[in-house]
């Protein structure tokens, strides 16, 4: 085998390692939010808007630590620098979107009182945010990152246009949104990319 069909053999096995490690933390992250989602539907009216907020960026949290914990231990197993250059411009290229959709979400929850819209926005916020990196995405990253906008926006039509949510309180509906545009999606992710792994 040539020193080139070597390389490429090295980097087709670091892909499907970090596909793995991308697709185990998107079925946290879709589990979570289902399991979340439902427990907020379940309580209805007594979840306060500081409770939806802050349950829903500790899910954020606890994914992100999870995430980087793994590919930290993968970078560490790979002899590779951790942090490396492509893990700074990829947090550099995600910030700005998601700092928006985080101001976005708190001036909607804690000012105008509406978790669906703060839902909504997290939501278009976060798939912008991933499609920055799309350079450094596989195709299936690229297409979760894509639903989770096009779910954001067709929210946001939907109600604009005075569509119905399901669910009798704010927070219910709001806990809807962010089942729909983040569980679904990462749930679709995470099995398309078990399948091909099986493959």
């Amino acid at each position: 085998m040539s020193g080139r069909d070597n390389t490429l053999s090295e980097l087709r096995a670091r892909r499907r390692v970090y596909q793995s490690v991308g697709a185990k933390s998107a079925a946290l992250a879709s589990l979570l939010a289902f399991l979340l989602a439902g427990w907020i539907w379940k309580q209805g009216a007594s979840i306060s808007n500081d409770f939806f907020f802050f349950s829903w960026m500790a899910v954020a949290v606890a994914v992100d630590l999870v995430s980087g914990f793994q590919l930290f231990r993968q970078a560490k197993k790979e002899g590779q620098p951790v942090p490396s250059d492509r893990m700074i411009l990829s947090a550099l290229l995600m910030l700005p979107p998601f700092l928006v959709g985080l101001v976005l979400s708190s001036i909607f929850l804690f000012f105008y009182e509406d978790p669906v819209n703060a839902a909504i926005y997290w939501a278009i916020c976060s798939g912008l945010g991933l499609l920055t990196l799309s350079a450094f995405l596989s195709k299936k990253s690229i297409f979760v990152s894509a639903a989770i906008l096009v779910c954001g926006l067709g929210f946001l039509i939907f109600r604009e246009t005075g569509g119905p949510l399901p669910g009798e309180h704010a927070t219910m509906q709001g806990a809807v949104v962010m089942a729909v545009c983040f569980g679904v999606p990462l749930a679709l992710f995470s099995a398309t990319a078990w399948r091909t792994q099986q493959g």
